[in-house]
């Protein structure tokens, strides 16, 4: 016996071959009272999110008759089409869709959303009120003043002399040192970088040409 599970779409709720089948707000109606279907609606999620149900849909279009002026109010079946249609179940925040498995014409249906692209689900990453936790790391020593001296002098911002950025406000401007800071914490191997310069001089692919041009600048500081 095939295990399917079977929601009723809005047809105003439609985009594409996407259907809004449950809302979380549907949870609770505009009085704030609890819906009474909706914890079977949720269980019925779960049996297609957990035990591998086929979901299938009909269209049901809306009827405006208890709704206000403002157009609040519960909404009501005006007609339904018995009609159904397979699709795959996606949850994108507190809502979850039908996208359509069948084609149409040529073109076969697919979700082509960004959510779905693998490893973008933004719903399942990250997290909030994160805890502080103790990194230890080792560094390089460096003398504050030689990066305070190299600041100063930057009066025109970026120093690297293709560079056109003048900002100079107090911490944008990186101290890069040349030949690494493991070499020489010395005024005469670093330059005042913008971000941008700053990371092309560590990753570009030419960034032995630019630390070359950058290092051929500082030289005149080396006296």
């Amino acid at each position: 016996m095939d295990r399917i599970v079977i929601f009723g779409a809005w047809e105003d709720w439609a985009i594409g071959n996407e259907v809004l089948i449950l809302d979380e707000g549907w949870e609770r109606s505009h009085a704030g009272r609890k819906q009474s279907g909706y914890p079977q609606a949720r269980e019925h999620i779960r049996l297609v999110e957990d035990e591998g149900y086929a979901l299938k849909t009909f269209k049901m279009v809306n009827s405006d008759a208890r709704k206000d002026d403002r157009g609040r109010g519960p909404s009501k079946i005006a007609k339904i089409d018995e009609n159904l249609t397979s699709r795959n179940l996606k949850r994108i925040g507190n809502q979850w869709f039908g996208i359509s498995q069948s084609s149409h014409g040529d073109a076969i249906l697919v979700d082509d959303t960004f959510d779905d692209l693998p490893g973008v689900d933004s719903t399942e990453i990250g997290s909030d009120g994160g805890l502080r936790q103790l990194v230890m790391r080792s560094l390089v020593k460096r003398d504050p003043r030689v990066r305070r001296k190299v600041i100063e002098r930057a009066i025109d911002g970026c120093e690297r002399e293709s560079c056109v950025d003048t900002r100079r406000y107090r911490g944008f401007l990186d101290v890069h040192h040349i030949l690494g800071v493991e070499t020489s914490d010395r005024v005469w191997n670093c330059v005042a970088l913008c971000p941008n310069c700053h990371r092309e001089a560590h990753y570009s692919p030419d960034n032995d040409k630019i630390n070359a041009e950058l290092q051929a600048f500082a030289a005149k500081y080396a006296t």
